[in-house]
């Protein structure tokens, strides 16, 4: 990732937390890191791991998707690797399923909602 992504994270980590009422402290705290890498993380020093965004994401009551910006030619890149690093992480059961799943997954109709932010 870049810099400038990293800011762009960091700046919709920071709408989404202060959009739910908490602060740095409290999220820092609720995800089990210091309020200084909270803060790191929203001003674009670093990038969260991926197990950070999606603990940061569920203590928001968002998607780790909707954390990163989708006009950034990264976003893309950032998930291909944690698909990647989550099917490494499952045996050739699960990674079949998971497989069936997402071609299934593909063929049926955007929901509206969804539409609308493409």
């Amino acid at each position: 990732m870049n810099d400038k992504l990293y800011r762009d994270i960091g700046k919709r980590i920071k709408l989404a937390r202060r959009a739910c009422s908490i602060t740095q402290e409290r999220l820092a705290e609720m995800v089990g890191v210091t309020n200084q890498h909270i803060s790191n993380i929203e001003v674009g020093n670093k990038a969260p791991s991926y197990e950070l965004l999606y603990a940061i994401a569920e203590k928001l009551n968002c998607s780790a998707y909707s954390l990163l910006p989708a006009e950034s030619s990264n976003s893309g890149k950032y998930f291909s690797e944690e698909i990647m690093h989550l099917l490494q992480s499952a045996n050739s059961y699960q990674q079949n399923m998971i497989i069936s799943y997402i071609e299934w997954y593909l063929t049926q109709p955007l929901p509206s909602a969804v539409k609308e932010h493409e």
